[in-house]
């Protein structure tokens, strides 16, 4: 969650909380719930939660023509914690109790946010599925502090999570995560536009990862990552889970330096002289018979002084 300092340098103006769910989304007849997002600055996050955030207010009603009926339903606080790619958040999973009625419609109400819901007569069941890469290099906008967003020359890559068609349907009352080395990944293009948990700063399904080879924001470019999305139903167990991608490094390794040459050294003994540049097998051979030719001049010299 951004910080004030931060915030009051860009002059954000913050919507109030929110149900998590498109506009006009049907829910699959075994949903459960919906997630609720608290904004900035709101005051039911930091009541109790044995309170049952007694300042949101939540209220859900089943709808039938004119006839409206209170629904019985439960709060419960669902938390993230910061991460590697993202600061802590946290949202309220507003349950129907026992369960949604197929062929109802149910608004959803709270202090901040009022949606309307129709329940169909489907179903979403946990499932594997594939997720699609593309890669680029240009300018990218994210969020940054004090000046809320800057640009910076990355390399891009684009995430598409091929929904099964049981769950295309429903993607807008889905929640998705983009994991990356199995750390969340959320980042936001301005601070003034955040990301709901459960949502991505590019769409139901998709997202952008992104890195540099300066050590700037984003993942390290010098080394592998393996990058998912997974997609869940809230208040169930159902996921839809994408198949891990791998993203091999982007950035060009650095060149290795040269080891550096060794100086000649020069070796000898009276006229006789032995360049040696370095290590020989044949070194040992080189200096016995430096020496033989050394020790003869020698015998030469002597000779020819007697005479």
């Amino acid at each position: 969650m951004t910080g004030q300092c931060a915030v009051w340098a860009c002059d954000c103006i913050f919507p109030g909380g929110h149900f998590v769910v498109e506009k006009g989304a049907e829910l699959p007849s075994n949903a459960k719930a919906l997630p609720y997002v608290f904004s900035y600055w709101h005051d039911c996050s930091k009541s109790d939660a044995g309170a049952a955030f007694a300042g949101c207010k939540f209220k859900v009603e089943q709808i039938d023509g004119k006839r409206v009926v209170q629904v019985p339903h439960t709060v419960q606080r669902v938390s993230e914690p910061k991460g590697k790619y993202t600061g802590s958040t946290e949202v309220a999973l507003v349950t129907v109790t026992p369960s949604f009625i197929t062929g109802k419609r149910y608004r959803f109400s709270s202090t901040n946010d009022v949606v309307v819901v129709q329940v169909v007569d489907a179903e979403v069941t946990s499932v594997t599925t594939t997720i699609e890469t593309a890669a680029t290099t240009g300018r990218l906008q994210i969020a940054a502090p004090g000046s809320c967003f800057r640009e910076v020359e990355a390399t891009q890559i684009r995430l598409t999570m091929q929904l099964p068609a049981q769950a295309r349907k429903f993607a807008g009352a889905m929640m998705f995560t983009t994991f990356v080395d199995g750390e969340v990944w959320r980042p936001e293009k301005d601070l003034c536009e955040p990301v709901d948990m459960g949502r991505s700063w590019q769409g139901a399904g998709r997202d952008l990862v992104f890195g540099t080879c300066s050590g700037g924001p984003g993942v390290d470019g010098k080394r592998p990552h393996t990058v998912r999305i997974d997609a869940t139903l809230p208040g169930t167990d159902v996921r839809v889970t994408g198949s891990p991608v791998r993203i091999d490094p982007f950035c060009k390794p650095e060149p290795v330096p040269a080891p550096p040459t060794p100086a000649p050294r020069e070796t000898g003994c009276g006229q006789c002289s032995y360049t040696h540049a370095g290590p020989s097998p044949w070194a040992p051979l080189s200096l016995m018979a430096l020496a033989l030719a050394c020790a003869a001049a020698r015998r030469r010299r002597s000779s020819q002084q007697s005479q």
